[in-house]
C-alpha cells in the first residue's frame, strides 16, 4: 500500500512520542502498561499474535497505516489536526478519538452524530468549520477534550497517573509539517 505524503509527514512524529525517541523501538514489559509487551508504541495486546520483540520500524510504519490511518484523514483540512487525530487515535483508539473529534465540531457550533465513524458528514462539517476561520477553536476544544480525558483517567486508575506528564506532553504538542522526503 502507498503511503500518503500526509501519513508519511505524521507517523514518525507520533513513533517518536510512542518511543522516547529511542532508536531501538522502546521495547518495554511494564507490568502497568495496559498493552503490556510494547515496541514501537506496538502493543501485544491490540496485536496477541505479533512477535513484538521482533518487530521493525518498517512493520511498525505498516501497521499505523493500515490500522490506525482512515481514509478520511488525507483530506482533514490541516495538518495540525491531521496529526492531532491520528495521534490521539494511537493513544487512546480510533473511535475515542474519533467521537472527541465530533464532540468538539458539535461544540463548535455544527451538528454531526457522535459515533465514532470519519465519515462525509463529519469531513464536511470540518471543512465548514475551517472555511468560517473557526478551526482554531475547533483545534483548541479538541486538545482540551483530551485534557479532560487524562485528567479523569488518571484520577480514576490512579495506577495510571504515572504516565499522566507524557500524555499531556503529547496532547498539548502542536505538530509542525516537515518535508516528505521521498525514497
Amino acid at each position: 500500500m502507498p503511503l500518503s505524503d500526509r501519513f508519511q509527514a505524521v507517523v514518525s512524529d507520533t513513533i517518536n512520542f510512542e518511543t522516547g525517541g529511542d532508536k531501538s523501538g522502546a521495547y518495554h514489559l511494564d507490568p502497568s502498561d495496559p498493552g503490556g509487551e510494547t515496541k514501537w508504541g506496538i502493543s501485544k495486546k491490540a496485536h496477541p499474535t505479533l512477535d513484538i520483540k521482533g518487530l521493525t520500524y518498517k512493520d511498525a510504519v505498516n501497521i499505523y497505516c493500515t490500522q490506525y490511518w482512515k481514509v478520511n484523514y488525507d483530506l482533514i483540512p490541516a495538518m495540525d489536526l491531521t496529526f492531532k487525530v491520528f495521534d490521539m487515535g494511537v493513544l487512546a483508539g480510533i473511535e475515542t478519538a474519533i467521537t472527541k473529534l465530533q464532540t468538539a465540531i458539535k461544540k463548535a457550533g455544527k451538528t454531526v452524530a457522535v459515533d465514532g465513524n470519519f465519515g462525509p458528514i463529519t469531513l464536511t462539517a470540518l471543512n465548514v468549520l475551517y472555511s468560517e476561520g473557526k478551526g482554531d477553536n475547533l483545534y483548541k476544544i479538541y486538545v482540551g477534550l483530551f485534557v479532560s480525558r487524562i485528567n479523569w483517567l488518571t484520577t480514576i486508575k490512579p495506577w495510571l497517573r504515572k504516565y499522566k506528564v507524557g500524555w499531556m506532553k503529547r496532547t498539548l504538542y502542536t505538530f509542525v509539517a516537515k518535508p516528505v522526503i521521498k525514497k
